[in-house]
């Protein structure tokens, strides 16, 4: 394993809308509305995710669904280009995995 660091950008997303604790307790994602669900995005490394795991399961928010980018980006990157392609793992049956077919070069 080594000393290397790997960061992927991941979109959490959480069942209903964020109040006001819990959108302190992720004011270091970027925070988007997605339809009746919140979505939380950031470049996170292995323990950063579990991190922001652990918080969406103490403020009691149902995880609906966790998208990472297929690229990694070097520690302390932020962001993630056009092209990435997207492998999703969702709770919802009609959802459970898929993987974006429009991958493409930037």
């Amino acid at each position: 394993m080594g000393d290397c660091v790997v960061e992927y950008r991941y979109r959490l997303t959480v069942s209903g809308a964020l109040g006001n604790a819990a959108r302190y307790a992720f004011e270091d994602f970027k925070i988007e509305p997605a339809g009746w669900d919140t979505a939380l995005i950031g470049v996170l490394d292995q323990a950063a995710l579990h991190g922001a795991l652990h918080r969406i399961q103490n403020l009691g928010l149902q995880l609906i669904e966790v998208t990472r980018g297929s690229e990694e980006m070097p520690a302390g990157q932020a962001g993630g280009g056009p092209g990435a392609c997207l492998t999703s793992i969702s709770s919802r049956p009609s959802a459970r995995s898929r993987s974006s077919n429009e991958c493409r070069s930037p």
